[in-house]
């Protein structure tokens, strides 16, 4: 069996007191992180060294004493939001020199109220589950509901969230043992596209396509979010009003999530477990939605609601997991190859879902074709 850390998300309930304490800790925790990145800003103006994490947390003593307040809450939350300052800082250094890889990172920016707040505690002995409730080093016996860890993985850390739609969440970290699904003997090539989400070709010779019907109710939250915006817009900025819809926008914004993130684990779930190899395209959905650093128009939209990288995502990682294999695929060319002799039809547009090969004569579906491709190509990658 592997070991590995997993985080279990769960929704709190906390009474009116408990929610009073845990607003005080993410009011604090904010106001920490807010003055001590103006210290940093103010130090890198008079050409002073930037402190470390470690520097910044050692000013939290001597923050208690000037501001009073702040011994009211949970002192290893206020030092996550020192870590988690010293952190930014260090990975901006490193990419700006290069150290780090990926896209440039900007400098940290000041915390804002409207966003709401999270605070972590990473002290595994003041957090614990019991009963349905969560302790969270000042915080007492908070209500909670959703799946939670098995009882013999303690919790090692947990962070608390207020999200802009008012619901607490808090996210669980154990170190849980993961046993390894049973082998099938077949792999499976995987199309992923807009019109049809997956289209899946086996090696043992079944095929068929992954459309759920979810995306229309993510199309019909889409569509009221376009007219709450619409709405909002008309409203003056900070008024009672315009909160009230941002509330209400926020709140269709995080359906539209658990939606999606439901439709996301079922299918990857049942791959994972009906497959031992995928071979997958290594899409990007950055690549297919911008265009010299920005947006295009156009198909962005469905491009961006299909999810596409989260998909091949949560694929590599379950795969790691259940010890199964994930093979990226290079996606140039995979609907216009012809599958039977190999030849490349130029003149494939998005709106021929068929096509047929000018070489050999075969009809092709262009999302079949593609997957078949896939789960060839796969093989030589490997």
């Amino acid at each position: 069996m592997k070991e590995i850390h997993k985080a279990y998300k769960v929704r709190l309930y906390p009474n009116q007191e408990q929610e009073t304490l845990l607003r005080k800790q993410i009011g604090c925790n904010r106001f920490v992180y807010n003055q001590m990145l103006a210290l940093c800003k103010r130090r890198f103006k008079k050409g002073l060294k930037t402190l470390s994490a470690f520097d910044l947390m050692k000013l939290l003593p001597k923050g208690k004493e000037k501001y009073l307040w702040l011994k009211e809450v949970d002192s290893d939350a206020l030092q996550g939001s020192a870590k988690d300052l010293g952190v930014a800082y260090q990975n901006f250094f490193n990419s700006v020199s290069g150290k780090r890889k990926g896209p440039k990172l900007a400098p940290p920016v000041f915390k804002k109220r409207e966003n709401g707040g999270s605070f972590r505690i990473n002290n595994k002995r003041r957090v614990s589950l019991k009963n349905n409730t969560l302790t969270v080093g000042k915080h007492k016996s908070i209500r909670f509901r959703g799946t939670s860890p098995p009882k013999q993985c303690p919790p090692r850390a947990i962070s608390v969230s207020l999200e802009p739609t008012g619901f607490w969440f808090a996210s669980i970290l154990v170190l849980e043992k993961i046993k390894p699904l049973r082998k099938t003997g077949i792999d499976v090539g995987i199309d992923p596209g807009l019109k049809t989400l997956a289209t899946l070709v086996a090696s043992d010779g079944r095929k068929g396509k992954f459309n759920p019907e979810c995306r229309d109710t993510i199309k019909d939250l889409t569509a009221r979010i376009d007219r709450l915006q619409m709405w909002r817009s008309k409203k003056s900025r900070g008024s009672f009003r315009y909160k009230k819809l941002s509330k209400e926008i926020a709140k269709l914004w995080y359906r539209i999530r658990c939606v999606r993130s439901n439709m996301i684990h079922n299918f990857t779930k049942k791959v994972i477990a009906g497959f031992d190899r995928i071979h997958h395209e290594d899409t990007s959905t950055k690549n297919m939605s911008t265009k010299g650093g920005k947006y295009k128009t156009g198909l962005n939209r469905s491009i961006l609601n299909a999810a596409l990288t989260q998909i091949k995502t949560h694929l590599v990682y379950k795969a790691s997991w259940y010890q199964k294999q994930v093979v990226l695929v290079n996606p140039r060319n995979t609907s216009k190859t012809c599958n039977d002799c190999g030849s490349i039809f130029k003149g494939l547009t998005l709106s021929m879902r068929k096509w047929k090969c000018v070489d050999c004569g075969a009809t092709h579906d262009r999302d079949l074709n593609a997957a078949r491709n896939i789960l060839a190509m796969g093989y030589l990658t490997a």
